[in-house]
Order: structure tokens, then sequence, then C-alpha cells
């Protein structure tokens, strides 16, 4: 099983990041180009985001016996919110801390109720993480926000939605750095509706804004009903010149440190995390979009709710980009992180992170610029 790897200083950090995990790819004759697959960005309701969570203001306290114990330990639960006025129903998805632990958790959390629970929402399900690392003296303790978990039943089909039936005619950026429109689909009424058409984020001429805005109104989602709930999509489309070399990822798949070590101040991290208890080795997409928009980060594969906490996690850390050029060509692409079996503790010396890993993280990479 993998363990932590030898711990490295902020220097070794740097030495990771470095550019050195991005490399540039030709682009070939570049156009409108659109992400092939659709986000599906369809806004919950206040209960579905937690956004009424009512708990207690003091987060939950464990002192540890005997005071110089070092074991470590943990607690996951999916909590289940079922009525506006009633404690949550509990399960146990991991738990490795002191029986006496889980029964504090179990009690803490049945104090948290969600008012504004509507019978239109259903049940409301979520995740919550209590990470218990022994230290002298006493426990420090990571208790992680409470996160929605999406029904995977719910899920819209992306496969109905069709494409209009021709391309938006040629558009070519004029400078080296990519431009970029993303819109919002938003389908209610039946398959026959045109949606309603909205800009998320541009950083393309308006002319263009308007070609691409009104040839996106020509989507349908064919397999609607009327009476179905609407649904938001999300659609990426990037414009550049011919014959730049473009930033990418220079691994299909990159290590979880590797990664990590590409993002702002890695050096400051702070989490505990354990991949033992995630059905690990497994594969995580991160998309970058921040910070102008959420990050999006799905995990391979079947759906295991033990990594909500972790994902959710990894969704707020935003790359480091070295020039406009590098955050320009990276935004909207997706990074391949392997997630191995181990723990990753990021709870070390305030300079310092131990990455999960079998060996070191290599500081012998280098960019490079290369034609695809």
């Amino acid at each position: 099983m993998a363990r932590l790897a030898t711990t490295p200083g902020a220097a070794a950090w740097r030495r990771l990041r470095g550019g050195a995990l991005l490399a540039a790819l030709a682009a070939a004759a570049m156009g409108a180009r659109a992400q092939p697959e659709a986000d599906d960005i369809t806004p919950p309701s206040p209960a579905q985001t937690l956004g009424c969570l009512q708990r207690p203001a003091e987060p939950l306290s464990v002192q540890q016996n005997p005071p110089n114990d070092r074991n470590t330990g943990l607690v996951r639960l999916k909590l289940r919110f079922d009525a506006p006025d009633a404690p949550p129903q509990v399960e146990m998805l991991a738990a490795s801390a002191r029986p006496q632990v889980q029964r504090l958790v179990r009690h803490y959390v049945e104090s948290y109720r969600l008012p504004c629970l509507q019978p239109q929402d259903g049940a409301v399900d979520a995740v919550q993480e209590f990470a218990f690392i022994g230290r002298p003296h006493g426990v420090v303790q990571q208790q992680s926000a409470l996160v929605p978990l999406a029904s995977q039943a719910d899920l819209p089909s992306r496969q109905c939605l069709v494409r209009p039936p021709r391309d938006p005619a040629p558009m070519r950026g004029a400078g080296r750095v990519l431009e970029h429109v993303v819109f919002s689909l938003h389908f209610a009424g039946d398959g026959t509706q045109a949606p309603q058409v909205r800009m998320e984020h541009s950083t393309a001429p308006a002319w263009a804004q308007e070609r691409i805005l009104d040839w996106a109104a020509g989507f349908r989602m064919p397999c609607r009903q009327a009476g179905d709930a609407p649904v938001v999509l999300r659609q990426h489309f990037s414009l550049g010149a011919r014959e730049v070399r473009r930033y990418g990822f220079s691994k299909p798949v990159l290590g979880l440190a590797e990664f990590l070590g590409m993002t702002e101040q890695p050096e400051r991290l702070r989490a505990w995390f354990d991949f033992n208890t995630m059905g690990c080795p497994f594969k995580v997409a991160y998309k970058a979009y921040g910070p102008q928009l959420p990050n999006l980060v799905r995990a391979e594969p079947p759906f295991n709710p033990d990594r909500t906490p972790f994902l959710q996690w990894l969704r707020e850390r935003q790359l480091h980009y070295a020039n406009e050029q590098q955050a320009g060509d990276l935004f909207g692409r997706t990074a391949v992180i392997q997630v191995p079996c181990g723990v990753l503790d990021l709870q070390s010396a305030p300079d310092a992170a131990a990455p999960v890993s079998d060996s070191p993280p290599s500081s012998s990479l280098h960019s490079q610029e290369i034609l695809s």
C-alpha cells in the first residue's frame, strides 16, 4: 500500500511546478471550436445546495485518550434529508475511528436540519467527513464541509442534445492568446422549443459572441416532454490564430502529486484524505475553468459517494499560470489525474507537504514545446 512520500518543502513544490508539466501543442487551423460534450449546470434548489442548513455553531471537538496516542481515524457519513424539521437519516460510509468517536459524530450530525426543504426537492443527500489525526496532547481534527450529493438517477440525459445542422460561419482569432466564449442553454417545455441562450463568460469580440449565440439557438433536446424539469447545459467555444504553439498538459494522465504541484501555492495546501476508503486507485477528470467559472471535477465510474469530499476539495484548487497565453490555452481543457491508494497528508510543517506516492516527486521534468 502506498504511504507518504518523503516530505518536500516549498522549494521542491516549486521545482515540481516550474511549467514542467505543461507542454505546448501546435494549433491546427483553429477557427471556432466547440467542446464535444455539454456540461450539465442545472441550478439546484436552495435545499439541494444545503443553503439553509442549520447545524451547531461550533465544530465537533474530540479529546484524545490517551493524550499521546498518535493513531488516526476517520468517520465519513452519508446524510439524507427527507423532511424540513426532522434529523437526517445517517449512513456510515467509512469509519476507522474508535467506536466512541463514531457515536459522538453520529450524535453531532443528528442535530442538523434543512428547514427550506420542499416536497418538489425530493430527498437531499450529502456527504461529510470527519478526520482525526493523532498528535501529542490532543487531536488535530479536520471537518469537511457538508457536500451535496447529486442523484445519479436524476441527471438529465445529454444523448438527446441535437447540435444545429450547420456549424457557424468560420471565425478565427487574430492573437496568440485564445479567445473563449462560454454560453449556457436553458431548456424548458417540450423537445420542439428552442433554448434560452445566455452568455456565461467571453474574451472574444462582440461580433463573434453574437454570431455564436445566434447559432446556439438552433440546439434542441427532442427527448423532452412537456412538464419535464428545466435543464441547463454549458458549451464552450475557443478561437485562435493559425500556426501558434499552444500549451497543454504534457501527459495523458498526471499523478496527483504532479497535479497539486501545478496549483496555486501548493506548499500552503492543508488536507488529509484516506484514499484506501474511496475505492482506490481511481482517475479524476479536472476541467480548468477557474477562477472565471467553477472548475468541473468528475471521478471515473462507477459512482462512489466516498469520494465526494475529496472531489469538492480538488474542484477548489486553481492552476498556477506562468503567463496570459498559458491561462488562455488551458482554459476549458481537461487534466486526467491518477489518484493512488494511500493517505494524502498535507497537515505537516507550515512550509512542507507530503503527497501520496510510491517515490518522491521527480524534479527532472522539463518544459517542452512540441508540434502535433
